[in-house]
């Protein structure tokens, strides 16, 4: 089965093979055309009539618009512009409260961090202090024991007990 399309090529083809036979007996000066061509080109030129009457037919129910369908396109057409410049105007609005939002999130964690990161700094800090405390509280210890011993080193020998005993008196 062809499409109308084709069967309009395929009759445009033979009308203008027709066309050319009686161009070519025109030159002749034989005009006349024989009973069955005749027929079947009658035939075509009725078949090619109706094809384009379906044609020129089928294009007007297709674009033909009343003025009152044409008139009620164009204000759904400015109603549905109203409409998108509001829905923009609100995707704008939202667009700027999303970003606000954003930024006070973005404010508040850093704010967190900083406070996590000072908290955690000082308590690590305290750590710090308090084991160089008890490191210098060892070091006062061993240099107070190192003092002593080396009192008791010194006051506890027998001969320097004498001599200390002799320059007292």
């Amino acid at each position: 089965m062809s499409t109308s399309k084709e069967k309009a090529q395929q009759i445009e083809q033979i009308l203008s093979q027709a066309i050319l036979q009686i161009y070519n007996n025109k030159n002749k000066k034989n005009r006349v055309i024989d009973p069955p061509q005749q027929q079947s080109l009658s035939r075509n030129l009725d078949e090619a009539i109706k094809l384009k009457y379906d044609q020129v037919s089928n294009y007007i129910t297709i674009s033909s618009f009343s003025i009152s369908t044409i008139h009620q396109t164009m204000i759904h057409i400015n109603e549905k512009r109203i409409e998108l410049r509001d829905k923009q105007l609100n995707l704008g609005k939202k667009v700027a409260d999303y970003v606000e939002t954003i930024l006070e999130i973005l404010n508040v964690t850093w704010t967190v961090i900083e406070q996590f990161k000072y908290k955690a700094q000082k308590d690590k800090n305290i750590a710090f202090d308090e084991h160089y405390a008890a490191l210098v509280d060892t070091m006062l210890l061993k240099t107070k024991i190192l003092q002593l011993s080396v009192f008791i080193g010194t006051y506890d020998d027998p001969e320097f007990i004498a001599a200390l005993e002799t320059l007292r008196y």
